[in-house]
């Protein structure tokens, strides 16, 4: 705008200055004097290190703005800290610590977790956490020790964590989907669907649509109360939100479950001398809905690679592929892509998912059927 001075009167046009991320820290190795905004990308030399010299390799995924952390003593004191980050980038930090137990704080903005970055803690040239993300969430943590065995460590380690499973292993944390088993043992799968709402008399229709022979059932309803029918009727206190998980196993080998929400929110209706009550759930078999399963057996339906980092293929047999479309959803609930199926083979992009579990719902004009499958990355 205009600036005056003795009856004078120039323009004055302010230029803001470009942002340049960088390390602003005079102090760091890789200082740089022209950025003018923090990127969380110091670091700093080791001479000055009299305890233990710890680095922090961090790759960003997607969303690398989204994403810090930091790493605390037992007295809570933050010895260093990461934020600032740019996607698809690497990060070197180092911290200077003394023998004893840490914590690792993850955590994210958006609170969907970090979509796939790595960070790994490394001591002595040997990692003591693992590569570590946070899965999903605005916040996770894990401890590891410093020369100090009597810390609580959670190493990560992934392996199959099935008991079932041949190659079974006991020390593992996290599933890698690695699971294989005996083929001549039999095959289960829990899952049901829900097939109808009718709001006014609070009822929610789900279909038992687990596949296996000679299967038991254990419903766990979310609110405390389980049941072991194979199509049990539940009646809630009160509407809301509820996680409702499904285990399936047979007497040989075979032991599956299957988990989802269900939120219900309506107006109670009244319950004669006992006030009001919650919505209630009726398990039925698929047929009760007229929606059945497709007809089609595993070597009818195939996806591999699974677990798949990139590209996933969904084969199914020609004859069936009429009408037919998919919906994948992440364990959440959240549908994260839907696509028409035209061909024997179709291609699914899985590059930009989170890693996790995620279900494949094919859905036709005879019904519909579930399958599940893994992402790593």
């Amino acid at each position: 705008g205009p600036f005056c001075a003795d009856q004078h009167c120039v323009d004055i046009t302010v230029l803001s200055a470009p942002t340049i991320f960088g390390c602003t820290d005079p102090l760091a190795n890789n200082y740089n004097p022209n950025a003018t905004v923090d990127d969380g990308s110091c670091f700093y030399g080791q001479d000055s290190c009299d305890y233990n010299s710890v680095e922090l390799f961090f790759v960003t995924g997607q969303y690398g703005p989204e994403i810090s952390f930091d790493v605390t003593d037992d007295n809570g004191n933050v010895v260093v800290a990461g934020s600032g980050f740019q996607s698809n980038s690497t990060y070197l930090l180092e911290a200077c610590v003394m023998d004893g137990c840490y914590t690792l704080n993850m955590n994210d903005s958006w609170g969907d977790g970090w979509n796939g970055a790595m960070l790994d803690v490394v001591y002595n040239g040997a990692s003591v956490t693992g590569p570590v993300t946070l899965p999903d969430g605005v916040s996770g943590s894990i401890n590891f020790g410093i020369n100090d065995s009597s810390c609580n460590d959670t190493l990560v380690v992934f392996g199959c964590t099935d008991w079932y499973a041949i190659n079974y292993n006991p020390l593992a944390t996290i599933d890698d989907g690695s699971c294989y088993y005996d083929t001549d043992s039999t095959y289960c799968e829990a899952s049901f669907e829900i097939a109808t709402v009718v709001v006014d008399s609070n009822l929610v229709v789900l279909m038992n649509t687990s596949i296996g022979d000679n299967l038991n059932y254990f419903w766990d309803f979310g609110d405390g109360n389980t049941s072991t029918d194979q199509y049990p009727f539940h009646t809630y206190t009160d509407d809301g939100t509820y996680m409702i998980c499904l285990s399936v196993f047979d007497n040989v080998s075979c032991q599956d479950i299957y988990c989802d929400t269900i939120t219900y929110i309506n107006p109670p209706v009244q319950g004669g001398g006992d006030g009001f009550f919650g919505f209630h759930i009726n398990v039925v078999p698929p047929t009760a809905t007229s929606i059945d399963e497709l007809g089609l057996s595993d070597a009818d339906v195939q996806l591999f690679p699974n677990p798949a980092e990139d590209i996933l293929y969904l084969t199914v047999d020609a004859e069936m592929t009429k009408g037919l479309s998919m919906e994948v959803f992440d364990m959440s609930g959240r549908l994260v892509h839907t696509n028409r199926i035209s061909g024997p083979q179709t291609t699914i992009d899985v590059s930009q998912f989170s890693e996790g579990m995620y279900i494949l719902n094919l859905v036709g004009e005879n019904g519909q059927l579930t399958r599940r499958f893994n992402v790593l990355k």
